[in-house]
């Protein structure tokens, strides 16, 4: 029914744009933009995929104020089925407050916690997730559902992608199920239990039966291993604006790369290209691009139609 189903919050952002991080106990600090915006790991991996041209389902907890009807329509707008998340009254929507630094495109992220709670088991639609061709999780889904969900899909074929922050307990319950493991890479020498990246990358595949693993490495672009082959890919020169969501949206990128039978070796320049042209605007959303609006962008650093 859909190529990618995801679990996971739905987050709404609020991003405003400085000059420079303000002083503490100071005045006069001009915000030069403010704009809201939808936020959550899955959910903007999900937008990413949407945008290139996969058909995506969410199953997500919505409250009933006015964050989640902000969030409603960023869905529809982008596409993204939400036809399996339940509607939960009375409740509010997490909240994100996003300064971003205009010079050097970093961010600080204050959060709010709503009360919308997380899916429970029996809220998860199963046969959604059967008829996919990848599951998307993140840490919002929950341990008991997201390894419930993991368990499941890997029993009919779909590919599990787990976007993993920091390996805690839970984290590390869901990872043991998890096809593609792409982290951050200070979860990423966590995991590994070494600080040479390759030598990471080869222990932490080891640890579970997945088909890859990816370590995302800022600015330094990333590194990956599937088991036979360890590779590099760098990010592409982008006027960087805001890095947020960037892992969000290369997780999305991957997913559609494997639904187009992609090697590994190319989905990750591929999404290493994504998310380079997401950062040449401000939010986590904002700029990620179209197929089309990629291929022109990245063909002079990366032709995806001179490798297979």
């Amino acid at each position: 029914m859909f190529d990618i189903v995801g679990i996971g919050g739905s987050f709404h952002d609020i991003l405003m744009l400085m000059e420079r991080f303000p002083k503490e106990n100071t005045k006069n600090n001009r915000l030069e933009d403010v704009f809201h915006q939808g936020g959550g790991p899955v959910a903007t991996g999900l937008c990413a995929a949407s945008r290139l041209g996969s058909s995506c389902s969410l199953m997500t907890p919505l409250g009933d104020d006015d964050g989640a009807e902000f969030m409603k329509k960023e869905y529809a707008k982008d596409n993204i089925d939400i036809s399996s998340s339940p509607i939960r009254p009375g409740t509010t929507t997490h909240t994100s407050y996003i300064i971003v630094n205009r010079d050097t495109g970093n961010r600080t992220i204050c959060g709010k916690g709503g009360t919308v709670g997380r899916l429970t088991e029996a809220d998860i639609n199963f046969d959604l997730i059967k008829s996919a061709k990848v599951l998307m999780l993140d840490g919002s889904s929950g341990t008991e559902v997201g390894v419930a969900a993991a368990k499941f899909a890997r029993e009919h074929g779909v590919k599990v992608m787990l976007d993993s922050e920091w390996p805690s307990q839970g984290m590390l319950e869901i990872t043991e199920h998890t096809d593609f493991l792409i982290t951050s890479e200070d979860c990423m020498y966590e995991y590994g239990e070494s600080k040479d990246i390759e030598e990471c990358l080869r222990n932490a595949f080891a640890k579970g039966k997945h088909d890859i693993v990816v370590a995302t490495l800022g600015n330094k672009g990333g590194a990956a291993f599937d088991g036979k082959d360890f590779f590099l890919y760098p990010i592409y020169p982008a006027e960087v604006v805001d890095t947020n969501g960037c892992g969000d949206v290369f997780h999305g990128a991957f997913a559609f790369g494997y639904t187009q039978g992609w090697s590994y070796n190319k989905i990750c320049h591929f999404a290493s290209g994504v998310s380079s042209m997401k950062c040449m605007k401000l939010g986590g959303r904002s700029g990620i691009p179209t197929l089309s609006q990629l291929k022109e962008w990245l063909t002079p650093y990366y032709d995806l139609d001179a490798h297979e």
